[in-house]
Parts: C-alpha cells; structure tokens; sequence
C-alpha cells in the first residue's frame, strides 16, 4: 500500500510509464500502477499485433527519457511509405520518406515493446515506484 505520493498513474502502459519517465527528473514521488505486467520479451517469437508507427518526435521523446535503447535492444521496424486510406477508398494517401528527403518516416514497434522499454526507464529512478501487477482500491 502506497501511503503518499505526490504523483499517482493509474496505467502503466505505454503513456502511462512514458509520462512517469518524462517526469522522473522533477525530484516528486511517482508512483505508477498497471493492472497487468506486459509480457517478458523473446527475440524468437513472432511480433505482437497491436503496434504504433512511432514517429520521429515520438522517437526523440522515447530517447529523451532512455526508452529508445530497450526498443532498439528488443525490435523495431523502420518504414519509409505509408498508404492511408478510410473505409472503401479506392485511393488513399501516400506518405513517403525520399520525397521529403528524409531516410525513414519513423518506427513501427509493438505496444508491449513500447511500454516494456518506458517500465525499464522507470528502474534507474528512486523517486518512481512501480506496482506491478496490482488494482487500484482506493484514492483520497
């Protein structure tokens, strides 16, 4: 039982354990707590299903609060087109990396991988605890 603390998030997800990494440096009492750990991560299994195209803001803010090593030490897949379209389109929009004259548009990564490497952030910071896994049973 956590008897104070001067941030509390509820969700240790991807936003949840990114924002408690953003602001580990403020010197506060963060307590973050996810219903459920993610998965340890095995380089021979297949890739999840549910993934996020990380742009390269995202990717700068994944770095900024030391993510973007666990990620690169796990998986991801950088992409360089992208069609978007919305329900029956015959058409729809295509971004693509040379025609900006960029190399890549941003990463794709699986949500778990995400939110295994913004948990493993959290780890160098005595001011951030994570309960894992437990339920919220009460807030005053």
């Amino acid at each position: 039982m956590v008897e104070q603390a001067d941030l509390f998030i509820v969700g240790g997800g991807m936003v949840g354990a990114a924002l408690a990494a953003a602001l580990a440096d403020t010197g506060r009492r963060i307590v973050v707590l996810e219903q459920q750990a993610p998965a340890a991560f095995d380089p021979a299994s297949a890739p999840d299903l549910r993934v996020s195209a990380i742009s390269p803001a995202s990717r700068q803010l994944l770095q900024r609060i030391g993510a973007w090593p666990y990620i690169e030490a796990m998986r991801s897949a950088p992409y360089r087109r992208m069609l978007v379209w919305e329900n029956d389109e015959q058409e729809g929009t295509l971004f693509d990396a040379a025609e900006l004259g960029e190399a890549e548009l941003g990463h794709i990564i699986e949500n778990r991988i995400v939110q295994l490497a913004c948990q493993q952030a959290l780890a160098p910071h005595d001011n951030v605890e994570l309960i894992c896994p437990d339920l919220l049973q009460s807030l005053s």
